[in-house]
């Protein structure tokens, strides 16, 4: 909740509720004085948008009255259905007004965070996030595997303008090339992109820039361990990232690592390190833009190799 004091009374903001279904939920906002008013109070609301925007709920002026003699009164947000697959999207709460026909009650207060829970289907395991401009109908993507085939593509003809736009799917281990599209030939106004892993949390593409260009190309990589008679896919649980990476990038495994290697492409060594540590970082800054191995033995005399990209 949040705590508002001012006058004599100490009003406190508690919502009963902090996620509701985006399937026809209704959500309770309620609000409640710590003392009895001989009068009529007046509680004014203001909901502001955070990851969504003002069509995801309905509401009419929130506006609460608690009874003389009472001291809890409730608003009720009314959440739309809707087809798309957002995922979560989240909203605040915020009051912006107390008054009684004996005194108006100063105070301060921060948003509470409501979240409306996506109810379409099973998100995929990956999360694509853009940040919009005002014309997002412009943008869309298309995903490629090593053979060129297109395995997921949207477009962003209904999506939200000035909003962070989140889309999901389903990667199996691979090389990709993400190609991003904007029809007027103008890029994203401060236009990101990010791809993350949601598995375990792994950062695939990060802040890559899509301003001022009518289409960008980002290669990266799923699951990037090489197989052949030496290399044993153990459970060590090794992350990589981020991948591709401009300068540096960070290892860490749940086994104790106690080599790292880099070869280019000719199988050239040109990078060794030996530690004993279950984390590293690795500074690439120097290295020509390209494809590179990264050889990481482990105390249980396990290799695994990963493939990055520098650029």
């Amino acid at each position: 909740g949040v705590e508002l004091t001012g006058g004599e009374s100490t009003i406190l903001a508690a919502i009963n509720e902090t996620t509701v279904n985006e399937n026809g939920g209704n959500l309770s906002l309620e609000v409640e004085l710590t003392e009895v008013s001989d009068v009529d109070t007046q509680i004014s609301i203001l909901l502001s948008d955070i990851d969504t925007d003002s069509s995801d709920f309905n509401h009419n002026n929130l506006v609460v009255i608690i009874p003389a003699g009472e001291t809890k009164g409730t608003a009720n947000i009314s959440i739309s259905n809707d087809a798309d697959v957002e995922g979560d999207e989240k909203f605040g709460a915020v009051i912006t007004g107390i008054t009684n026909a004996n005194e108006t009650i100063d105070y301060s207060s921060t948003p509470v965070e409501l979240t409306i829970i996506d109810d379409e289907i099973e998100l995929g395991d990956f999360e694509l996030s853009i940040n919009q401009d005002a014309w997002a109908y412009d943008i869309s993507i298309e995903i490629r595997d090593s053979d060129g085939n297109v395995v997921f593509s949207y477009d962003f003809t209904n999506d939200d303008n000035n909003k962070t736009t989140r889309t999901y799917f389903d990667l199996v281990d691979g090389d990709y090339e993400l190609v991003i599209t904007d029809a007027y030939g103008d890029g994203i106004i401060d236009g990101l992109i990010n791809l993350i892993d949601t598995r375990d949390s792994d950062v695939v593409i990060e802040d890559e820039d899509f301003t001022s260009l009518p289409t960008k190309t980002i290669n990266f990589i799923i699951g990037a361990s090489l197989s052949n008679s030496n290399i044993d896919n153990n459970n060590n649980k090794l992350r990589v990232y981020p991948n591709p990476v401009n300068d540096r990038i960070n290892i860490s495994s749940g086994i104790k690592i106690y080599e790292l290697n880099i070869f280019d492409i000719q199988g050239k060594k040109v990078y060794s390190n030996k530690l004993n540590s279950f984390n590293e970082s690795i500074n690439l800054s120097s290295f020509q833009n390209g494809l590179y191995l990264l050889e990481t033995k482990f105390e249980n005399d396990k290799v695994e190799v990963k493939r990055i990209i520098k650029k």
